[in-house]
């Protein structure tokens, strides 16, 4: 698919929606009071994260993780969404992944950026098993790159038959 208007309108709105719902239920979750669902699947517990994913980098330098959280991931972002807006031949499915990871990235380094820390406030599960605490931001990272893995490995190469 070459990206042409309706692609851009499908980047830009995805980007805006999954950029929405992300700061308002982060907005919400600073306000709101731990909270529990379905009998204890769905907890809503805030916390401010300083790392990336579960808290991975959090025991870094504050320094050394302005960098490599804030700068590098900045620097990645602006690249992929450069790269979302320029003409190219993708499939729809790699245009939504790559979207969803970008929008996801700027979400969570809106967070870093104004508060210093991302806001997670979503942990599933049953019983002892659990999930970290993760955001909305999190999940359309997550999305984004299942979408991408499923779609080039979906893909058969040029000359191949399946």
């Amino acid at each position: 698919m070459k990206t042409n208007g309706r692609s851009h309108g499908l980047v830009i709105w995805l980007l805006a929606g999954t950029l929405l719902l992300d700061q308002t239920s982060k907005q919400l979750a600073r306000q709101a009071v731990p909270l529990s669902y379905l009998d204890g699947f769905v907890q809503i517990v805030h916390v401010q994260n300083t790392g990336a994913f579960l808290s991975l980098g959090a025991d870094l330098r504050e320094s050394l993780r302005f960098w490599v959280l804030t700068v590098a991931v900045a620097a990645f972002l602006a690249f992929a969404l450069v790269s979302l807006l320029r003409p190219n031949k993708r499939s729809k499915a790699v245009t939504v992944g790559l979207t969803l990871l970008v929008a996801g990235g700027i979400g969570n380094l809106i967070d870093r950026i104004a508060l210093g820390s991302v806001t997670d406030f979503l942990r599933l599960g049953v019983g002892p098993v659990r999930t970290g605490i993760f955001n909305v931001a999190d999940v359309a990272i997550v999305a984004g790159v299942l979408a991408m893995l499923i779609s080039s490995r979906s893909r058969t190469p040029v000359g191949k038959s399946r």
